[in-house]
């Protein structure tokens, strides 16, 4: 059978225009699974103390306590205030269905719809040119109407704080699908299982490896360092300045919500992030990440996954423990110069700008002596993914 059938033009349907209108069918396979119809939940800051109520009546039915002694109840506790979180903005915040993407005329309403069915049917039955030049008059201005209604309550609802979202109204909440891709063995990937077990086996590949050279027992020891414990005023600090614009992980906790818990519960976070430094264990569910893979730039083959770079979604509960350990490690490795001045990354106060100025000055400084300059840079291919654990919990822990 023919994928597309019943070709047809007409020109009743053409809307006052000098193109035709064409009409087929489309025998598309039959797909037994229905599409799962996904939603998001739009927080509203408003929404605060009913949002907060929720979350603590949540947490007393749960019975959670901020006693953690163990690993297993760590990780229940992290997984617990994640799922509470995840409760409270299904039971309280709007929920909207994810659109594809945005509708083509989101201002057309049903007095277009009608005065567009006049316009058709007036040209079917044959009426002389000034009725169909009527009806046609009457649909531009329900359009105009539908347009100026649209955009005067989009108008309507900004706030000084929001102003510049008033353009994001075209955009819509889009979902872009993967093309087809092409694994080394010219294997072709269609489904989305086969495509993500193809970009995994891309993206991590694990070569597990031998450190060579010095050892980390013959390197020179410096003293030990008093390590205290996380303070709710450290996590509040470090809180503050997250962004809520941040993509939030799986359970879709954004930094927002995670302040109410804070403000709610603030000793059920304290006391996680603390059985994590003295248990030394950081939760599974918080190692949980959705991976998004984004097309690089100026790239032409998108069948192949190295046209792709993958962007890690954390959890906003995991992403605010690896803050604050952040600073607790840069702040020392400064006042006792654990890292060297020719390093750049992972040093407070400095950034690619001073990099680019050293280099600029090493080049300048070469030149000045009549000399060439000459510079490698290297790209360790998947570093991250095969970092010696091990090695690197002796160096540093």
């Amino acid at each position: 059978m023919d994928i597309i059938s019943d070709w047809d033009s007409s020109f009743a349907h053409s809307l006052d225009s000098d193109h035709a209108a064409i009409f087929f069918t489309i025998h598309a396979l039959c797909i037994s699974d229905e599409p799962i119809r996904q939603y998001r939940y739009v927080i509203d800051p408003l929404m605060e103390e009913d949002w907060a109520s929720a979350f603590e009546h949540r947490v007393l039915e749960l019975g959670l306590t901020d006693s953690v002694s163990c690993s297993q109840e760590a990780e229940a506790l992290a997984s617990s205030i994640l799922s509470v979180c995840t409760w409270a903005t299904e039971a309280v915040m709007e929920s909207h269905p994810t659109q594809k993407k945005a509708p083509r005329a989101p201002w057309w309403n049903e007095d277009c719809s009608a005065a567009c069915g006049q316009v058709v049917k007036a040209k079917e039955d044959g009426l002389d040119r000034d009725k169909i030049r009527m009806r046609t008059s009457h649909l531009w201005y329900c359009i105009r109407k539908a347009k100026r209604s649209f955009f005067d309550e989009i108008c309507s609802t900004a706030r000084p704080d929001n102003i510049w979202g008033i353009n994001q109204w075209y955009r819509g909440w889009k979902l872009y699908g993967l093309p087809t891709l092409r694994g080394p063995s010219g294997v072709l990937a269609t489904t989305n299982a086969a495509k993500s077990q193809l970009l995994h086996n891309t993206f991590f590949l694990y070569t597990p490896t031998t450190p060579i050279g010095l050892s980390v027992e013959a390197m020179p020891q410096h003293s030990e360092l008093v390590f205290l414990a996380i303070s709710r005023g450290e996590i509040a600090t470090n809180l503050a300045s997250c962004s809520n614009k941040s993509a939030p992980g799986a359970h879709g906790t954004n930094y927002q919500v995670l302040r109410w818990a804070f403000t709610a519960r603030g000793d059920l976070i304290e006391a996680l992030y603390n059985a994590m430094l003295q248990l030394e264990f950081h939760p599974v569910c918080l190692k949980n990440a959705l991976i998004a893979p984004i097309p690089k730039p100026n790239k032409f083959n998108f069948a192949s996954p190295k046209a792709y770079q993958p962007i890690s979604l954390l959890e906003t509960l995991s992403k605010l423990f690896e803050k604050i350990m952040v600073v607790r490690f840069t702040v020392p490795s400064g006042l006792h110069g654990l890292i060297p001045p020719e390093q750049f990354g992972g040093k407070d106060m400095t950034s690619c700008m001073d990099a680019g100025l050293s280099l600029i000055h090493d080049i300048e400084s070469a030149w000045a002596r009549k000399k060439q300059a000459l510079i490698t840079l290297l790209d360790i291919s998947g570093y991250f993914n095969n970092i010696d654990h091990e090695l690197l919990a002796v160096m540093y822990l």
